[in-house]
């Protein structure tokens, strides 16, 4: 099948793509985190102290790096937590590791000249590796000859979503980055305080669009979720592009598209809603609530039922949970319970479903 040879490759990927963020580790840490990393993975350390105006700058750089390069590990760790009593003139350093070696060291900021963004940090790093002479080129895989084709792109965008307008709107934003996280605040001057651009689902994280809505340790839990409720094994993705397409690929009936698609849509609008509740209204959520209001959510958008490969009809089962007056007592259950209630919504879900069928067959017989 196409989308079982698509999930292997996307999960192929992600063992090569699997951090993306700047890990903060202590000084227990370091051993484990550094020096036993795997032999292929290069680790960048940051060496680092809060209120140091060049350790700033240069943990935007190398946050920014992090995500341009998910199979590089950054870590971050502050200097005396690392090397007691190291002096704060040397902050910030870095430091290159690779197979328990250091291959780099790097300390102040002078060693980057006058102007400090990613690419300059990027020619340090990569000083003295051999790169590869073959010519870089890019390929549009939705068409077979690999080049882009606008309107392809609007079929695989626009067609299959049955999701609201602003919902829709609000993942195009996404996907341009243009959705006001703590990071693009502080990057065009409305938010001036670099110590609250943290995640706010997690702590020693800068919130940017990929992190919040894909890394987030918050934001983990969500999809894992989702993705156990369809009965798919997909890998969180490096970024949301490739979210999408994992999405869209999934499946080629066009009706189980759009489901798969607007559970996607209907996920990123929640976890958004989740994060404006906790920073204006003081509101938490933790991720089952959030995962139930996904399912009721894409109940209430989806106005006909999807049951190929039995992934719809739990958000069917639980909102007849809520509504059944026989199987809804009004009083609280274990999990134990609610999941065999849930079970026998299921059956009776399908049972359903089957006798529908055998009706349309015996309709089109006697046509």
């Amino acid at each position: 099948m196409y989308w079982k040879k698509r999930l292997a490759e996307i999960q192929e990927a992600a063992k090569v793509l699997r951090y993306g963020s700047v890990t903060p580790i202590s000084g227990s840490d370091f051993i484990r985190e550094v020096s036993q990393a795997p032999s292929d993975v290069w680790v960048v350390v940051i060496l680092y102290k809060d209120g140091i105006p060049e350790c700033g700058v240069l943990m935007q750089c190398i946050e920014e790096l992090a995500t341009m390069y998910p199979a590089t590990k950054f870590v971050k760790i502050i200097s005396t937590d690392c090397i007691p009593n190291y002096p704060d003139c040397n902050l910030p350093t870095l430091l290159v590791y690779n197979n328990g070696a250091v291959k780099g060291n790097y300390v102040g900021m002078s060693r980057f000249g006058r102007r400090c963004t990613p690419e300059d940090h990027l020619e340090e790093l990569i000083r003295g590796v051999i790169l590869s002479t073959d010519t870089d080129s890019w390929a549009w895989r939705p068409n077979p000859d690999g080049v882009f084709s606008e309107k392809v792109f609007n079929h695989i965008w626009d067609s299959p979503a049955p999701a609201p307008s602003k919902v829709i709107s609000f993942s195009w934003q996404l996907l341009h980055d243009s959705i006001s996280t703590k990071s693009n605040l502080a990057r065009r001057g409305v938010v001036r305080d670099s110590d609250n651009a943290d995640c706010v689902g997690c702590t020693g994280n800068l919130e940017t669009s990929v992190y919040l809505m894909l890394h987030c340790d918050f934001a983990q839990g969500v999809w894992r979720n989702i993705v156990d409720w369809l009965r798919v094994d997909v890998t969180i993705p490096p970024n949301l592009f490739t979210s999408f397409l994992i999405f869209y690929e999934a499946e080629r009936n066009v009706k189980l598209r759009k489901g798969l698609l607007l559970i996607w849509h209907t996920t990123l609008w929640l976890i958004w809603k989740a994060r404006n509740d906790m920073i204006f209204n003081n509101v938490s959520k933790n991720t089952n609530d959030l995962v139930d209001e996904v399912l009721l959510v894409c109940a209430l958008l989806f106005d006909y039922v999807l049951y190929l490969k039995g992934f719809y009809y739990i958000s069917v089962a639980l909102i007849l949970c809520q509504s059944d007056p026989v199987l809804n007592d009004g009083h609280s259950r274990d999990e134990e319970s609610r999941q065999a209630v849930i079970d026998g919504v299921r059956k009776r879900f399908i049972e359903k479903v089957v006798a529908d069928h055998e009706e349309k067959d015996d309709d089109s017989s006697s046509d």
